[in-house]
């Protein structure tokens, strides 16, 4: 591993086994993710993100960011790839106890949102029969 320590930290890939551009587009494509996409949840241009496919070293902020982006840990890459455990695969993909998790948050979210609407609707129409029953008569003129 060579990293430069000059304005940006770049990591070479290239003695780890391990093309980083590469392995990058993989991810992209395993998301379902075009190269439009990510360049814009990156702040890149596409024809950047092209670019980088061709890479063997990377910025570690700008890995950072498209590890973001496409919701993958290439550090956990580089790390086994520095021990010599790397090897070129699919991503991890969720598993059903953290999809189930997910799904259960979301819709714990929801419910509590409705059951606050529900509320507040039912105080709106008690205020609304208060105020009606209250209210004088208007006669015509």
């Amino acid at each position: 591993m060579h990293i430069n320590y000059s304005k940006e930290v770049v990591v070479d890939f290239c003695n780890m086994k391990i093309h980083i551009g590469k392995r990058i587009k993989q991810i992209l494509e395993y998301r379902g993710m075009t190269a439009l996409v990510l360049a814009k949840k990156i702040n890149k241009s596409r024809e950047n993100v092209y670019d980088i496919y061709n890479r063997e070293s990377i910025d570690l902020s700008l890995l950072e960011r498209i590890g973001l982006a496409l919701e993958h840990n290439f550090f956990e890459d580089l790390y086994n790839a520095s021990l010599g455990n790397y090897k070129e695969s699919e991503p991890m993909k969720m598993t059903d106890k953290l999809i189930d998790k997910s799904i259960n948050i979301e819709e714990s979210i929801w419910k509590e949102k409705y059951v606050e609407l529900l509320e507040k609707y039912a105080s709106v129409l008690e205020e609304n029969k208060r105020t009606s029953f209250n209210m004088p008569e208007l006669k015509e003129v």
